[in-house]
């Protein structure tokens, strides 16, 4: 559960603007202090967000259909002190290990995370979010995508995979060790390979890895505010504000299935 103190005496006015407020969770992959600091306004590493799915007003009440933390609420038709979102990750969206959240509004965009990792419909069985996790932050001069291939089947320290681009970045290749960054040349993107249940990579499978640095590039929003030249590691925050909720510990693993992220925003107004 998350407080906010605030000294306004409009208390009606200021829960009800709140409710709409709130319209974005991100999520990342950095290390966060416990507890975190109140200033901090970006995450140390976002990997994705999303629109809200579900927000209205709460109130606590025993054996309430609503569950968040142990703690049971139901709907409420008049503003409360207690504001419940849900927020939701579809299969393909902010694949990975997660240790840090942020909520945040006020008409951000959707503003997708700066390389997105895509099965290129390769009949193999090392899947996107699943036995392959991308990672890093984009660091590339132009906006680009890569295709990475497993060029040598096999286990951890004997396969290999190559990359090619149709951008400015160099054709290379690397060799695979389960649970080590690939690093895709001097993008700065890598890509983990977890080794899966066979603990082999396919020949074959294939990866591709999009990456921009224009916040009205085709392969996002279009007259979107994403603008990683600015703001590279992604916590893009343009025409809103991020609050942070906290460290995740231990971190929740994201891979390929839904995840449905619930909470409760509790106001307290004093004065």
């Amino acid at each position: 559960m998350i407080e906010f103190v605030s000294a306004d005496d409009g208390e009606l006015l200021i829960l009800e603007l709140l409710v709409q407020s709130f319209s974005h969770l991100a999520v990342g992959t950095g290390v966060q202090t416990s507890p975190p600091d109140p200033t901090q306004t970006g995450l140390q590493q976002e990997i994705g967000r999303v629109l809200v799915l579900e927000r209205f007003f709460v109130t606590e009440i025993l054996g309430g259909p609503i569950v968040v933390d142990g703690r049971t609420y139901q709907q409420s038709d008049s503003p409360t002190n207690l504001l419940f979102l849900r927020f939701r990750f579809e299969g393909d969206e902010a694949a990975g290990s997660w240790s840090e959240m942020g909520l945040f509004g006020g008409g951000v965009a959707y503003t997708p995370q700066g390389a997105t990792l895509h099965d290129g419909n390769q009949a193999g069985d090392d899947r996107a979010g699943r036995d392959v996790v991308l990672g890093g932050s984009y660091g590339g001069t132009e906006s680009q995508t890569l295709t990475l291939t497993v060029s040598v089947a096999g286990a951890s320290g004997i396969a290999e995979v190559s990359w090619i681009s149709n951008g400015p970045e160099a054709p290379g290749s690397a060799l695979v060790v389960f649970g080590t960054p690939v690093v895709l040349g001097t993008t700065g993107i890598a890509v983990t390979f977890l080794g899966g249940v066979d603990e082999v990579l396919t020949l074959g499978d294939a990866w591709q890895v999009r990456a921009t640095i224009a916040s009205d590039s085709p392969v996002f929003a279009s007259g979107g505010v994403y603008q990683p030249s600015a703001n590279p590691a992604g916590q893009v925050l343009h025409s809103g504000r991020m609050i942070k909720i906290g460290r995740i510990a231990p971190p929740l693993v994201k891979g390929a299935s839904v995840e449905d992220v619930p909470m409760v925003v509790e106001v307290t107004l004093d004065g």
